[in-house]
């Protein structure tokens, strides 16, 4: 009976290794369904953090958008009564209407000048506005000591760019 038995204890061994590899391939099995449904759950938020984000740029957007057509009604609604007072005030200074008193002269050349600084501040705003929306391209002119990047507006040769923010450049 020799070699039956120990026949017969080979087949066991096979079995229970069989056996063992069953219990390992189910284990790993689940490991691999719990891995997939733990892929699809991470797929899933990615995809509600994609939906979001396409959302939030779609309402960057529409404000962008808003924001241009606001400073395109704001320059003409500013500009108008500015370039009147502007209009209106360089008249009463070439004594038009006859000659002023020294201090309304004063007066009238302080309304002049703040009216033209105020055009030229609407117009810087208008200007970063225009760049910010790709509508004037600016060129590389370099970088300063610290770092700075600067570009020029080839439209606006008085003006510069500074870190992308718009400056008047001084003669």
């Amino acid at each position: 009976f020799g070699p039956l038995i120990q026949e017969f204890n080979t087949m066991i061994a096979e079995l229970r290794e069989q056996e063992r590899l069953k219990r390992q391939i189910a284990a790993r099995t689940l490991q691999i369904e719990n891995t997939m449904e733990e892929l699809e759950t991470e797929a899933e938020q990615r995809q509600q953090v994609t939906d979001h984000l396409r959302s939030a740029l779609s309402s960057a957007e529409q404000a962008s958008k808003a924001k241009t057509e606001f400073l395109a009604n704001m320059s003409h609604d500013l500009r108008s009564p500015l370039n009147s007072i502007l209009g209106f005030s360089e008249l009463l200074l070439t004594g038009i209407d006859g000659e002023l008193q020294p201090d309304q002269a004063e007066l009238v050349q302080t309304i002049y000048d703040c009216g033209r600084s105020l055009l030229q501040e609407i117009d810087d705003i208008l200007d970063a506005a225009k760049i910010e929306a790709l509508a004037i391209r600016a060129e590389p002119l370099g970088i300063d000591r610290h770092g700075s990047r600067y570009w020029i507006l080839p439209t606006f040769p008085d003006k510069l760019l500074v870190e992308d923010r718009p400056v008047i450049a001084s003669n």
